[in-house]
């Protein structure tokens, strides 16, 4: 009964799954974009993104999306990718 509640309350919270699920990207009109190891731009870059190369996102805030971009995992900024669904 407690699991159940706990289950419950979890996916209402929105923490039961991720926020989005995995789609494909790629950056801006021709941009590059920097690949981070955290959600910011105090977080060091991981790798850089070249323009019109694809790769995926996945759990999306409102401003950042975690990438996987080569054999790189990371942060992206949203503003600076197309999410192609």
């Amino acid at each position: 009964m407690i699991r159940s509640v706990l289950l419950a309350a979890l996916v209402m919270a929105g923490l039961g799954a991720p926020a989005f699920a995995n789609s494909t990207a790629t950056t801006k009109d021709g941009l590059f974009a920097y690949i981070r190891s955290g959600p910011g731009t105090s977080h060091p870059a991981v790798c850089l993104a070249w323009p019109g190369v694809r790769f995926t996102v996945s759990d999306c805030t409102r401003y950042w999306c975690k990438a996987r971009y080569l054999q790189s995992t990371g942060w992206v900024s949203k503003s600076r990718i197309t999410i192609w669904d």
